[in-house]
């Protein structure tokens, strides 16, 4: 008893495993927007067209989640987290050969969007497992990932452009994600029952010591909660903005004649911002709870976009970067473990998550259509603004589920 209680806790070498993950798998996915111009240019399409492949590969995200999230309860996140990259690796190999529109359709929309929809989902909610106590900040931690891969990715896809080509820029990211995420993936496990462990700060009851919750819910029954819609549409709400931003900010601060390297490390420091906000958002949802986190991280999601309308220099679109990103709360899967419980948490999650996909699919494509009406983001932007502040609207009505609804009647 004593040797095992020396031992490293295996959950930590799960969250090391995750932050490679995401660095890898978001930092690539979100340097589409670095890819934008130079294809844009070769091909000759308009802004709305190419968006099109970005929201093509959220909406298979999206549809995949509620299957991954399955995949994920049942055989663990170790398979689906392998197949995911092995889809994700050898689709950016494909997108270094495209030579029509058809192509990147079916390759990055359809290929990657399935290899993507294989991480987020079964990797959160294995965190969401392996930890009772401290989830806000775990998963915070896990997912600094993102923001390491989005300051480190798109300046390195800028560079690789500018001195070969985007079509060997694709071919390095692939051969480097199909590589780095099958091999951290073997050292996923789906729970800590599996190697005859505890949840870290479960207590010797069994029960969480940090959480009060009715009971574990299976899908039908989460789905039959206001609870699970109004968290569905507050992800989407937040998930327009952010989407949308990923994919024009290059491009919106080339419009203002910032140059193509500035533009990109743009995204640098929005990245940057994020791993920083992450762990204290993560840590601040710990402390005083995730409901209200949301609600301040959504206030200053409003704040920033608001701002973004009337930024027209690289400070003044650094200053809206710094902002937006330290608002990026990492808080629906500890929400969600809290609320519905860890039985059916993946399906829920992906279920839940499909507000974000959706969101994904949309707004890069309104806001690509939006410029190529009006020269310009300024409306897509307020939109994105308006919709961040429904979303505070939304989480503040969000309450735990009492014994005395009828979801507990067959």
């Amino acid at each position: 008893m004593s040797e095992r209680k020396n031992r490293l806790f295996y959950g930590y070498v799960i969250v090391l495993a995750s932050f490679f993950i995401m660095l890898m798998s978001n930092g690539t996915r979100y340097c589409f927007g670095v890819f934008f111009i130079p294809m844009s240019n070769d091909f000759g399409w308009d802004r709305a067209t190419t968006s099109l492949a970005f929201s093509m590969s959220m909406l298979f995200i999206g549809l995949m989640g509620i299957i991954i999230g399955r995949l994920s309860d049942r055989f663990g996140s170790r398979i689906v987290v392998t197949i995911g990259g092995l889809f994700f690796g050898v689709g950016y190999l494909l997108l270094s050969q495209i030579n029509s529109l058809w192509q990147l359709y079916l390759v990055y929309g359809v290929i990657i969007g399935i290899g993507s929809s294989g991480f987020w989902v079964p990797i959160l909610s294995t965190i969401a497992r392996w930890f009772s106590r401290r989830r806000g900040i775990i998963t915070a931690i896990s997912l600094t990932g993102m923001g390491v891969g989005t300051m480190i990715m798109p300046p390195l896809a800028n560079w690789l452009i500018i001195s070969y080509n985007w079509r060997i820029s694709f071919m390095v990211l692939g051969i480097s994600t199909l590589v780095i995420i099958t091999l951290a993936a073997q050292f996923l496990r789906r729970d800590p029952s599996k190697m005859e462990l505890s949840p870290y700060g479960e207590t010797s009851e069994g029960k969480q010591n940090n959480y009060s919750r009715v009971t574990d819910l299976n899908f039908k029954q989460a789905v039959r909660t206001y609870q699970f819609w109004l968290l569905l549409l507050m992800n989407y709400c937040y998930g327009f903005g952010f989407q949308a931003l990923w994919v024009h900010m290059v491009p919106h601060a080339i419009s203002l004649n910032i140059t193509p390297a500035n533009a990109a490390t743009i995204l640098t420091v929005m990245g940057g911002t994020g791993i920083a906000g992450r762990l204290v958002m993560g840590r601040l949802g710990d402390r005083i709870g995730y409901k209200r986190t949301f609600i301040l991280c959504l206030s200053m999601h409003t704040l920033a976009l608001i701002w973004l309308l009337a930024a027209d220099s690289l400070w003044k679109l650094f200053i809206f970067g710094i902002v937006y990103s330290f608002a990026t709360p990492a808080l629906l899967s500890p929400t969600i473990a809290q609320i519905f419980g860890l039985s059916s948490h993946g399906v829920i999650l992906g279920a839940v998550g499909m507000g974000w996909t959706i969101a994904g699919t949309t707004s890069p494509v309104i806001a690509g259509l939006l410029y190529d009406i009006n020269d310009n983001y300024r409306l897509a932007f307020l939109i994105a603004a308006i919709l961040s502040a429904i979303g505070v609207l939304l989480i503040s009505f969000l309450r735990p589920i009492s014994r005395n609804e009828n979801i507990f009647q067959p």
